[in-house]
């Protein structure tokens, strides 16, 4: 807390630093922060393999990792294709009964390349992926072996992805 302020107020840095998985663990669930549109910044790689303490339903505001490609790479580029790998959550696996990992994003999701997870529902949901829904904006992030698993209805379904459903601008999306 910021000394000072006042003994009944603290200070929200603009952004949490995320280092470890246990950052994550931590600071998005066990304190609270990934349910009040904060900001959080991937310091390192973060491998999520094995831990169940990840969160269901977020609500975040900014999601940016820290490994930034040159502002001359496009989508159609050939220094696109080859642009350094950016900071990555990956291993995650979840099962829920039909809610999001990060239910909202509301401004922005970059430099970070999701990899390797998996999400389960077992209902007919909507607003269902790594991000439910989307109204800021998203721009150099990746997705690789991203495995969504739906329940058995036929029906139901609206907004169904790695990002449910975007209302923000997109670019550069691999």
């Amino acid at each position: 807390a910021d000394p000072s302020l006042p003994a009944e107020e603290t200070a929200v840095p603009l952004y949490w630093y995320l280092s470890t998985p246990a950052d994550w663990t931590q600071l998005l669930v066990t304190e609270g922060h990934g349910s009040l549109f904060e900001n959080f910044k991937l310091v390192n790689d973060l491998n999520l393999t094995g831990n169940t303490q990840l969160g269901e339903s977020m609500k975040i505001n900014r999601l940016e990792g820290t490994k930034k490609v040159p502002e001359n790479y496009e989508l159609r580029s050939a220094g696109w294709r080859t642009a350094p790998e950016f900071t990555s959550i990956q291993g995650v696996e979840i099962s829920t009964g039909g809610a999001p990992w990060i239910a909202e994003l509301s401004g922005r999701l970059g430099e970070i390349h999701f990899k390797d997870i998996g999400l389960r529902e077992v209902y007919n949901a909507s607003y269902f992926g790594l991000i439910g829904q989307m109204t800021g904006n998203a721009e150099y992030v990746d997705f690789s072996n991203i495995v969504i698993t739906t329940g058995t209805g036929t029906s139901g379904y609206s907004y169904l992805g790695c990002i449910g459903y975007a209302s923000g601008e997109i670019e550069n999306i691999r």
